[in-house]
């Protein structure tokens, strides 16, 4: 008996437009992939160019029909990667997203073209966190393809360009399957409908309560004995004496562990089990706790048992959950352990020593009066919210090792890319003098990629230098 993916009838609603959720089946935990992966090629310029041009998040979901096997499209973009111009009382951006799917052979197989029209209403919503966002359906043979999306922004003329591996799945219309599920923020109903308010990875940090899921069974049969279970385990986040912040000296270990560790506490279990009342389709909608700090594995299975056989059906996928103030510094303990990176360790326990938070602030914001004032401040957070930005995977970029380099550094002036595996940040200090950081990749973590520095590689000396430049 095959699990699969079956059609779905509900609506879902994602930023105001409604969604057929075959659509319900949103691949966000399965079979999905994201605009802001990357793959070859140099990890830091990559980041960079995507960082302004008008990149966005896209998630592939195959879905059976009536009409045949459909491949979904979802596609969003944050207001801060178009670009907006007064018009009249408003502010607006308009901007043209292109699907090209082909086939094995590289011939098109499926083409259409977006354009959108974004309006805000004042300037500081169209420089907000909202996002515009749409669904994209093509009915294709079943097969490989490669999906090929370009986003071109009409008034600055950024093009941002992406391709990825997608299938278009058979699925039997007469054998039971499951849906791929959709976590959701919030449900509403109205005249007998129910709208579903989809979340998006890159959302999960902003989620303040519970998160729900929804999911469909297909081809289900009266006395159908169903088992649902959902596992939530994640690495805990430990310090160690190789994986403290460093301080003043190059980042050679920081924080690895949390990237490369198998799950090792779970902190939510649900089992559900149920019998089929009727034959048809089954919407299942469960409540869960939102999803902890740190990087969290969510383990689905679906047990089917029928006149004495029985199949089951398990999907994993990992997610990084990041502080709720993201991309900026959450709470005192995050700021000392930024500061540490420019501070003398003596300068870090005088802070701490203050015997209320109102007075290890006012030590906070002396050390920044003695070493370049409110202005300097706010460039340092600033560029620790750039470093989160660009170098945030499984954990945050601030504390990787590439994003302790930018803070302290900044920029590269150059990069040296070498296939994918490494790659050299060069910096011109004037002259025939150059400071170069090198980077390899760490190939024990199996989520996104992973940077760290070669011990001994970066001259201290002049690592100081970088560092001094902030204290003076």
């Amino acid at each position: 008996m095959r699990l699969g993916l079956g059609g779905a009838r509900l609506k879902v609603l994602l930023r105001g437009f409604a969604i057929p959720a075959a659509a319900a089946a949103l691949a966000l935990l399965w079979g999905c992939s994201s605009s802001v992966n990357t793959s070859g090629g140099c990890y830091y310029t990559t980041r960079a160019s995507q960082h302004a041009q008008p990149a966005g998040e896209s998630f592939t979901l195959n879905v059976s029909t009536k009409e045949g096997n459909r491949l979904d499209v979802y596609f969003r973009i944050p207001y801060t990667r178009i670009h907006f111009e007064k018009d009249v009382d408003v502010f607006k951006a308009t901007y043209t997203v292109s699907f090209v799917l082909r086939d094995a052979d590289g011939a098109i197989a499926r083409a259409n073209d977006v354009d959108r029209t974004v309006i805000a209403q004042t300037y500081a919503e169209s420089v907000s966190s909202l996002y515009d966002g749409f669904l994209k359906m093509f009915y294709a043979p079943a097969g490989d393809y490669t999906l090929e999306i370009v986003v071109e922004d009409d008034w600055s003329h950024q093009i941002f360009r992406r391709r990825q591996k997608v299938e278009v799945a058979n699925f039997s219309k007469d054998e039971f399957s499951a849906s791929d599920y959709l976590l959701f923020e919030k449900a509403t109903s109205e005249q007998g409908k129910i709208s579903l308010k989809p979340i998006f990875p890159s959302g999960l940090s902003f989620i303040k309560d519970s998160i729900g899921m929804f999911q469909e069974l297909y081809n289900v049969r009266r006395g159908d004995s169903i088992h649902l279970s959902v596992l939530y385990s994640f690495v805990a986040m430990r310090d160690t004496p190789d994986t403290k912040h460093v301080s003043l000296v190059p980042p050679y270990y920081v924080r690895f562990a949390e990237c490369v560790n198998p799950p090792d506490s779970v902190y939510y279990r649900s089992d559900s089990v149920f019998v089929s009342p009727a034959d048809g389709t089954l919407q299942v909608f469960q409540s869960f706790p939102r999803l902890m700090r740190g990087t969290t594995t969510l383990t689905r299975k679906v047990f089917l048992s029928r006149n004495g056989a029985a199949d089951s059906s398990v999907t994993a996928k990992k997610f990084s959950v990041y502080a709720p103030a993201f991309p900026w510094l959450y709470g005192e303990e995050e700021e000392l352990a930024a500061l540490s990176y420019i501070a003398w360790p003596p300068e870090i326990d005088s802070i701490r020593a203050g015997k209320t938070p109102e007075e290890r602030s006012r030590r906070i914001v002396q050390f920044w009066e003695d070493h370049g004032g409110g202005v300097r401040r706010r460039e340092f957070y600033n560029r620790i919210a750039e470093a989160n930005q660009l170098f945030s995977s499984c954990m945050e970029g601030w504390k990787t090792p590439m994003g302790i380099s930018y803070i302290v550094c900044g920029p590269p002036d150059y990069v040296d890319c070498q296939g994918g595996l490494n790659e050299l940040w060069y910096y011109d200090l004037g002259g025939s003098r150059n400071f170069v950081i090198p980077f390899r990749q760490n190939y024990a973590n199996t989520g996104e990629r992973y940077y760290e520095i070669p011990p001994f590689s970066v001259s201290g000396l002049i690592w100081g230098e970088f560092v001094n430049r902030w204290r003076r």
